[in-house]
């Protein structure tokens, strides 16, 4: 009886030390502190591609010479796709034409979240989300972005040579804005006012009403999915700050989508 005993205490000690070290992995997997990593080896899975609905795809990455790896899991932000957006130009006359732009040539505006895989028994983890812009679908996809692991924002960039993308590099948000003169996507996102985030949605009231007994009631809401149409105007000396035409208009909707994310926040904090 004793023997049994002790035998039983041992298995629960090793299955106690077997749990506690797999939460040890995983904590020293996702606390990664780098102001900056190149992307390695990157590689994508397109689970559809039928241009009358959404793309799915993951993207796994390496962490620079971490031995770590990423995955994007995502899907297609149809309402940025190009049967739902267009671009027009202004001339000297100040008439305005629509651009022709060919539907293949248009990135892939996609949202999802982020997984990290550990290194003990290859599980992967949601650690963060994701809003990224892909340039060339393939298997070895180009592509850039913002993304977080736990909560560090990175900004991805791309390396080029000659005009052409040779590369990709990860940095940390507040390192994003010393790289050169275009604006991070992060930082370009409209944002309320410190007043209002910091206040609970109770105490805010633009009309004076009492609002408090109406909180979590769905009366008068809209029953189906509302549009709203959003235009952007950007100036030649904007448009210039970027190699091409191409990648204003691809950071343009990359603030977009990367814009949800940001208007979330003061609501997730709450909760």
């Amino acid at each position: 009886m004793r023997r049994t005993l002790v035998r039983e205490l041992g298995q629960c000690t090793s299955a106690k030390w077997i749990t506690l070290l797999g939460y040890l992995a995983l904590a020293s997997a996702t606390k990664l502190n780098l102001n900056a990593f190149r992307i390695q080896d990157p590689s994508a899975s397109i689970f559809s591609n039928n241009p009358s609905q959404s793309t799915n795809l993951n993207i796994t990455i390496g962490i620079g010479q971490t031995g770590q790896r990423l995955r994007f899991t995502l899907e297609e932000n149809f309402d940025l796709s190009p049967w739902h957006t267009s671009i027009r130009y202004l001339d000297s006359n100040g008439v305005s034409h629509e651009a022709n732009q060919s539907p293949s040539l248009y990135p892939l505006i996609a949202r999802g979240s982020v997984l990290i895989q550990t290194s003990t028994d290859g599980t992967w983890s949601d650690v963060g989300w994701a809003r990224i812009a892909v340039i060339e679908q393939k298997e070895s996809p180009l592509f850039d972005g913002i993304f977080t692991i736990e909560s560090i924002t990175y900004e991805i960039h791309l390396e080029t040579s000659d005009e052409e993308p040779t590369g990709m590099v990860a940095h940390r948000i507040e390192q994003a804005n010393s790289l050169d003169d275009q604006p991070s996507l992060y930082s370009t996102c409209a944002s309320p006012s410190n007043n209002l985030m910091n206040g609970k949605r109770q105490e805010w009231n633009a009309w004076g009403d009492d609002v408090t007994e109406t909180i979590g009631s769905t009366n008068g809401c809209p029953s189906t999915r509302q549009i709203a149409y959003i235009g952007v105007a950007t100036d030649c000396a904007y448009t210039a700050s970027f190699n091409s035409t191409d990648d204003a208009h691809r950071h343009i909707l990359n603030v977009i989508n990367t814009a949800s994310v940001r208007g979330m926040q003061p609501v997730l904090k709450e909760t």
